[in-house]
């Protein structure tokens, strides 16, 4: 068919019956696809009552979005209903990307000043089985697909937008070369202000705060003694701005799209810089100054007293 609405309608040709569609959950966008644009797929469940507006959507990276969903489910039977599980169970425990509906997502396509990211699925072999993985989440400029983050990105730039719920980060022990600790994101804050300067230029103070746990250590920190904690976690701090500047800049310089929300939050704050540097986002986005700033506090070591 030309359309996805009259694609559908001719598979009455093949299976005798009209299809319902009131059970399906989820949509994957084959990399193709994506890349040649999604808002013309995502307009038909907004206009067609027959199809649910809060179904998940991901993107087939590498792959047509019928190659993931002839993968076998490790839970269930019902693929679809599995990556649904993963996208919530990965959104709730791992800090990954965004877990947005196709309403959402559509009503982001028509935002000013802001660029979507999907979650990415990819195939993979487990004991000699096809099964989808989440790979980290697409780019996209307008509805196109222009790239692509990983997971530990996806997971850096929900905490950028202020997105983030929970998740893991691991970083060399700062007393310990060549063994690493891993901590558990207790609790995540962001808050981003934003300042323009008599040229123009836009500056984006960051400040992140995280309570963490000590998850694992490979290293012989005590995390009871005061000042080996506070080392840790000025190494964890200097850590998350490096990461969080690194996602900054792969949005300005590498894919030139404000995937942070920069741009929809200056014209809330500020309508007056937005009428004049909206225009162009794209170009003054890339102009964007970040200062970014993290405070940790390691709330637990899992260790409640020396042993013997």
């Amino acid at each position: 068919g030309n359309t996805a609405f009259e694609a559908i309608r001719q598979l009455m040709g093949i299976s005798t019956k009209k299809l319902y569609f009131g059970h399906c959950k989820l949509i994957v966008i084959g990399e193709s696809l994506a890349r040649s644009g999604i808002r013309e797929l995502l307009d038909l469940p907004l206009r067609n009552h027959e199809l649910r507006t809060t179904m998940d959507v991901v993107v087939a990276r590498g792959c047509s979005g019928r190659d993931i969903l002839l993968t076998k489910g490790l839970t269930t039977t019902i693929v679809s209903y599995r990556i649904c599980d993963l996208l919530k169970t990965c959104e709730k425990f791992d800090g990954c990307a965004g877990r947005d509906k196709d309403y959402q997502i559509y009503d982001m396509l028509e935002t000013q000043g802001l660029e979507i990211t999907v979650p990415a699925l990819e195939r993979t072999q487990i004991d000699g089985e096809d099964m989808a993985r989440l790979c980290g989440a697409g780019v996209f400029s307008g509805d196109r697909l222009v790239g692509w983050l990983t997971e530990k990105q996806a997971a850096q730039l929900s905490l950028l937008r202020g997105e983030y719920k929970t998740g893991l980060v691991t970083i060399e022990s700062a007393d310990s070369p060549f063994y690493n600790t891993s901590f558990e994101i207790y609790k995540a804050k962001t808050d981003t202000k934003l300042s323009r300067a008599p040229d123009g230029t836009v500056t984006a103070e960051v400040r992140v705060k995280l309570r963490v746990n000590v998850g694992e250590t490979q290293s012989k920190t005590e995390f009871l003694d005061r000042a080996q904690t506070e080392k840790t976690a000025y190494a964890l701090e200097k850590n998350v701005e490096h990461d969080l500047n690194h996602i900054a800049d792969l949005a300005q310089h590498s894919y030139r799209c404000d995937i942070i929300g920069i741009g929809k939050r200056l014209k809330e704050t500020d309508p007056a810089a937005w009428k004049a540097l909206g225009p162009d986002w794209k170009t003054n986005f890339s102009k964007v100054r970040f200062h970014i700033r993290a405070e940790v506090v390691i709330i637990s070591s899992g260790v409640s007293s020396v042993a013997d």
